[in-house]
């Protein structure tokens, strides 16, 4: 009983597991830079960030409608030479910050 139970439990874990990394993949979000949009509209609007569609990533915003600057998002969360990047024009969810400076 007990092996069938850690079984189970194992099996339930590499699941869940698999299905967060198809998740990523399929929003084509870069899970090791990504853009933190809540951080850079509370830090830099004291409001916080929403998209106000999910097939543009040119949707986000501050509060109801300061668009927010991506740029200056990567710039601010990962330093100078960092730059954004859209990896899917079809969905919001999809900036993360690339390192093209010296």
């Amino acid at each position: 009983m007990k092996k069938t139970a850690a079984f189970l439990i194992m099996t339930a874990c590499i699941s869940m597991a698999t299905a967060t990394n198809s998740i990523a993949a399929s929003t084509g979000a870069d899970p090791e830079n990504p853009i933190d949009m809540e951080a850079f509209c509370q830090e830099n609007y004291g409001s916080s960030a929403s998209a106000t569609q999910d097939d543009d990533p040119d949707s986000w915003v501050c509060g109801e409608d300061t668009p927010v600057d991506t740029a200056l998002a990567c710039e601010q969360q990962y330093g100078v030479g960092w730059v954004a990047k859209v990896d899917n024009p079809l969905d919001a969810h999809s900036w993360h910050c690339e390192f093209e400076g010296e």
